[in-house]
């Protein structure tokens, strides 16, 4: 029978204080996390959308008819380039403004312009405008609508885009006509030359321009809709039923939030825990700190924020433990190394006749099964960017003693790892390093009927099992994650730095910030690390790819250490 890793994920875990107040199993937690964008954030986005216009328009041949005179257009196009632009956060609205250069053809490609007075006078002109300023404004709104089952999407909606111009008569170049005259002529009808060729320009940037401000809408709303997940997850064999949606979203004038609610539920129970189970996860519950309030060492311009609260961290954790994924038995049926007594010598050192020796002369089937006591929890006030432990995992060695099975060593491990995010910004590749260095897995003994002189031994020797049992079901996951993050039009991360955040010290911070990148790099379809493409897994490591949506940092890293393991059954002798 192949057994999951029962120490690196119980590392992972912090047991619960006792009489906390509790979130009930799959309880929706309002303010599980929110995403933020600064103004400076919002800025290094408006720098994108320049490369989102296209250059150049071929104008559609146009005319009209009024009666008493006719004009015509044709072989025209027109030519934008956006100089700037900026999107500003106000209160309840994100604003695009842009500033451009605009011109209608040139002088080795001119249009015709085709005007016919009352019947009498007719001519064509030919003729080119030279660059003239132009500004464009539009608003964008965002809003939360409800999609059913308690789970909410990101709306994006464009304004009216509103257009301002400074053309003067020096920028218009015509041949074989008067610009005076033809004004004059015009005038008396109504029109104007300025604004037919506005009018060209105007249909021209809204074109232009609404294109790549539809396509930025709907970048919003998809970057959102897969932030919006309802589904059940087998981690390890134990069953998560998880849900994440945006709640709300706030703009002001330091940048833009999305609050987001979750809950996660293992369901059902695993008996294995009832015994233990205390009926819900910690609740520390807290508010955010505001948009553009960073913790001590973080940069006052940083671009972006995805703030987790611990009470999100803290009720995937207790989920997948309810669920049953630290119920574990190693045994004689384990794939890679079957388990048996003679794991036992390593305890007593390098005696032969040592008291586990002499228990067992011969080498016989044995099991080691977890009694998980304690809920998990996570610290964010550790040394390392999150730190992880797990108080009174406990792990039973069973073996037949006088033809019945018996509980030959109880152990009660209490354990810590730190797990910190590294970013490389030339590669674009976001590791998860993490530290299982010395005394991160402390053993006592709480039982050795059968060899009563062996418990010093046990805990003198313990680092040599300890490193046996991780090499036989661990393998390399414990050297890390890496994720290829993409880059947008030449723009990625360029920054990343964690830190706990809020008054009270409860949520965990990642700090991003955005700029041009050299890398391209994502996933392969099939999920696999590759340098370029899209992503449609996650990430790759030594346990393989991170299931797809993985929510946050803290699932993908407990499914990916679990990601090639099957989970055994065991119950405790009687």
């Amino acid at each position: 029978m192949r057994a999951p890793s029962l120490i690196p994920f119980a590392a992972l875990l912090l047991a619960a204080p006792a009489n906390a107040e509790l979130h009930p199993p799959g309880a929706v937690i309002e303010d599980a996390a929110v995403i933020d964008v600064t103004d400076d954030g919002l800025d290094a986005v408006g720098e994108l959308i320049p490369a989102l216009i296209p250059s150049n328009f071929d104008i559609p041949d146009m005319s009209d008819d009024g009666g008493a005179y006719e004009y015509s257009l044709s072989g025209a196009w027109a030519s934008l380039n956006m100089t700037d632009a900026a999107i500003v956060p106000q209160n309840g609205v994100l604003t695009l403004d842009a500033d451009l250069m605009v011109w209608l053809n040139n002088s080795s490609d001119k249009f015709d312009l085709y005007f016919e007075i009352l019947w009498v006078i007719s001519d064509t002109c030919h003729g080119y405008v030279d660059p003239f300023p132009a500004w464009v404004s539009i608003d964008l709104m965002l809003d939360v609508v409800p999609v059913g089952d308690g789970t909410y999407a990101l709306d994006a909606t464009l304004g009216a885009m509103d257009i301002t111009y400074d053309l003067q008569s020096s920028d218009i170049q015509l041949e074989d006509c008067s610009i005076g005259y033809l004004e004059d002529v015009l005038n008396f009808f109504g029109l104007s030359l300025y604004d037919l060729i506005l009018g060209f320009a105007d249909d021209a940037i809204q074109g232009a321009i609404g294109d790549a401000t539809g396509d930025i809408e709907a970048m919003i709303e998809d970057a959102f809709a897969s932030a919006t997940i309802q589904e059940q997850l087998d981690v390890n064999g134990a069953t998560v039923d998880l849900m994440l949606s945006p709640k709300d979203v706030e703009i002001v004038p330091d940048g833009l939030r999305i609050i987001m609610q979750g809950s996660f539920d293992g369901n059902p129970a695993a008996e294995c825990i009832a015994a233990y189970d205390p009926g819900g996860s910690p609740k520390t519950q807290s508010s955010p700190p505001g948009i553009g309030v960073f913790p001590s060492g973080i940069s006052p311009t940083t671009h972006m924020g995805l703030l987790a609260s611990d009470d999100m961290l803290n009720q995937l954790m207790y989920a997948v433990w309810r669920g049953g994924v630290l119920c574990y038995t190693i045994d004689e049926n384990f794939e890679t190394f079957p388990m048996s007594t003679s794991v036992l010598g390593i305890l007593d050192g390098p005696d032969d006749e040592g008291p586990f020796d002499q228990l067992f002369p011969e080498n016989m089937d044995m099991a080691i099964v977890t009694r998980p006591v304690e809920q998990p929890m996570a610290n964010l006030e550790g040394d390392h960017d999150v730190d992880f432990s797990v108080n009174n995992l406990g792990l039973d060695f069973i073996a037949e003693v006088d033809h019945r099975k018996a509980r030959v060593l109880a152990l009660d491990l209490q354990a810590n790892i730190g797990a910190d995010l590294e970013l490389n910004p030339t590669t674009g590749e976001l590791a998860i390093n993490l530290d299982l260095g010395e005394g991160a897995i402390v053993p006592s003994v709480s039982s050795c009927e059968l060899a009563v002189d062996a418990s010093e031994l046990v805990i003198e020797n313990f680092g040599g099992l300890l490193d046996t049992i991780i090499g036989m079901v661990a393998g390399d996951a414990l050297s890390g994650f890496t994720f290829n993050l993409p880059a947008f039009e030449g723009m990625g991360l360029t920054e990343l730095n964690t830190a706990t955040a809020g008054s009270a010290g409860d949520w965990l911070g990642v700090f991003a910030k955005l700029g041009p990148v050299a890398y391209e790099g994502g996933c392969d379809e099939s999920g696999g690390c590759d340098t370029g493409g899209g992503c449609s897994g996650g990430g790759c490591s030594g346990a393989g790819p991170v299931p797809k949506r993985a929510p946050w940092l803290l699932l993908a890293l407990g499914a990916g250490l679990l990601a090639r393991r099957r989970r055994g059954q065991g119950s405790d002798p009687q």
